[in-house]
């Protein structure tokens, strides 16, 4: 059983009835497959939009690379259990462990390499400054 029409697919597989939603495909591949009309990494894909004002984010494929977009200003976040864990604010800079990173990396927290190599080491006199050093 199929509905279709110029961009979007309703399949039916099986006995079970496992439905597949298509929007911009007519043969979609998963139980919800979207397709682009046009390959834009910045504002085509999954739109999401805050209720209260125009705030928008964006999900896509596009120029070989999976893509996370959101209007001019505003950071991308990733949280766990409404937690910030790490954020890229609009100007490029990182934060782990912190929502307001004023470095290109800022780190609340400790840091550990493995693997051998260089490591980062606190001074002798816990001056509260840190150094690099090869093991």
């Amino acid at each position: 059983m199929a509905n279709k029409n110029a961009s979007t697919a309703i399949v039916r597989r099986g006995t079970l009835g496992v439905f597949k939603r298509g929007f911009g495909t007519t043969s979609p591949g998963s139980i919800l497959h979207l397709k682009a009309t046009s390959d834009s990494n910045t504002v085509s894909g999954i739109t999401l939009e805050r209720s209260a004002n125009t705030q928008k984010g964006y999900l896509n494929m596009g120029g070989g690379a999976f893509n996370m977009n959101v209007d001019t200003g505003l950071p991308i976040k990733f949280l766990d259990g409404g937690t910030v864990n790490m954020t890229i604010a609009a100007d490029g800079k990182v934060g782990i462990g912190t929502t307001a990173p004023d470095q290109k990396l800022s780190v609340s927290g400790n840091i550990q390499a493995r693997s051998g190599g260089w490591f980062i080491a606190r001074s002798a006199d816990n001056a509260g400054y840190s150094y690099l050093k090869n093991p």
